[in-house]
């Protein structure tokens, strides 16, 4: 990588951090804000105590890869703020903990996305630090927002309750006065997000990108969008299978590749295994 392509990188990733510093902080107001609301409901004091304990490092351990001074205030502005300006006050000015809380799900999956994208320039431009940061942080907002999404439903009957709105529903639990509504709701959201992550189209083969310059791929006539079948007459399906199958390998071992171009032709290329992580 030459200096002005590595400075090109550089810049790519100090304005993506900057922005993450800057949605973090506004989760953390958001938060702290929230938590100090009065009535709380229990549950749900508990489920953003607990998130608010989870991130509230991650804006320090960005600005740590920034070099920034832990006062200072990120140069980038973020949207987020906006969400929670709209979701409070609520009906008659009163604040409506369930918009807080649909707020705060669309802010843990913008953050989400923001720490996807990182994972991602971590990876292509080779940032250790960043390659071990992206994904952890990651991983706390889908697991923030799927507590936002076991919470909503008793929240929601419990801001019912206190405009005197008590069960209406005529099944059989309810009528006999142990209400459902709100597993049932539970339920139903868990079971919505599961399947909607089942139902992603899973082709046969990896899905190759666009080769680098000058890889063995692109000499071979390999393009972005053709898949990769098997290595070595062994299927592959995921990146995982594809790495082990390489290291099989001893560097400088000629591997086997069967591709599958967009017409949905096969052929086989021979590649070296050319280079991998120092193992310690």
């Amino acid at each position: 990588m030459d200096d002005m392509t590595e400075n090109k990188g550089q810049l790519a990733l100090q304005d993506r951090l900057m922005q993450l510093v800057a949605d973090e902080t506004e989760i953390m107001r958001a938060l702290e804000r929230q938590i100090a609301l009065t009535p709380m409901h229990p549950d749900a004091g508990k489920t953003l105590t607990d998130i608010h304990n989870a991130i509230k490092g991650h804006g320090e351990s960005l600005r740590s890869q920034l070099e920034v001074s832990p006062g200072s205030v990120p140069a980038a502005q973020s949207p987020i703020g906006g969400l929670f300006d709209f979701a409070s006050p609520g009906r008659g000015g009163t604040e409506l903990l369930s918009n807080n809380l649909r707020a705060d799900f669309a802010a843990f999956n913008y953050a989400a996305l923001g720490y996807a994208a990182l994972h991602e320039m971590s990876l292509r431009l080779y940032v250790p630090a960043l390659r071990e940061i992206a994904p952890q942080h990651l991983q706390d907002y889908a697991q923030a927002a799927q507590a936002v999404n076991h919470v909503i439903a008793p929240v929601v009957a419990w801001e019912l309750l206190q405009d005197d709105l008590s069960c209406s529903c005529i099944c059989p639990m309810c009528t006999l006065g142990a209400c459902g509504c709100v597993s049932c709701c539970t339920d139903t959201i868990a079971e919505v997000w599961q399947e909607a992550a089942l139902a992603a189209d899973n082709p046969p083969g990896f899905p190759l990108q666009t080769p680098r310059p000058g890889s063995q791929l692109l000499l071979a006539g390999v393009q972005g969008g053709d898949r990769l079948l098997d290595v070595d007459g062994q299927p592959v399906q995921n990146f995982m299978d594809v790495q082990a199958a390489v290291r099989r390998h001893a560097i400088g071992e000629e591997v086997r590749l069967r591709i599958m171009d967009s017409s949905g032709e096969g052929r086989d290329i021979i590649v070296r295994h050319l280079n991998d992580y120092v193992r310690g």
